[in-house]
């Protein structure tokens, strides 16, 4: 092995244990999202599990997908569109990435957003 990927190897190896703190952080603001995401979207609507750092708001169009995300920068937030042909016709929707850096009034922020904008 370079020892360079050695010495990467070893640096990432020894900050593990310092990082479970962010994972259990990140693993609180998904279920938050998702919680909230519930409370906003009919009771039909398709989520992710609850402890993902990855949440997604089917909008059913390219066209809505991309007003939507347009809206939420607007509000400070960036959330993508993901489109056809990434995803099926009709399934197209917002993307939303969590980071161990946000916090819950960055989620509730957010959700108050959708709330206006859905």
């Amino acid at each position: 092995m370079p020892p360079l990927n050695a010495e990467w190897t070893r640096f990432v190896v020894e900050r593990l244990p310092q990082m479970e703190e962010r994972r259990r952080h990140l693993r609180a603001l998904a279920k938050r999202l998702h919680g909230g995401l519930c409370g906003l979207l009919p009771s039909d609507s398709r989520f992710m599990p609850p402890e993902s750092h990855i949440q997604y708001v089917v909008t059913g169009s390219s066209d809505r997908a991309v007003a939507l995300s347009a809206a939420l920068r607007h509000r400070g937030q960036k959330v993508l569109p993901i489109r056809t042909p990434t995803v099926p016709a009709g399934t197209e929707r917002l993307r939303i990435s969590l980071s161990a850096a946000m916090t819950e009034d960055d989620i509730d922020g957010l959700l108050d957003s959708l709330r206006h904008e859905i």
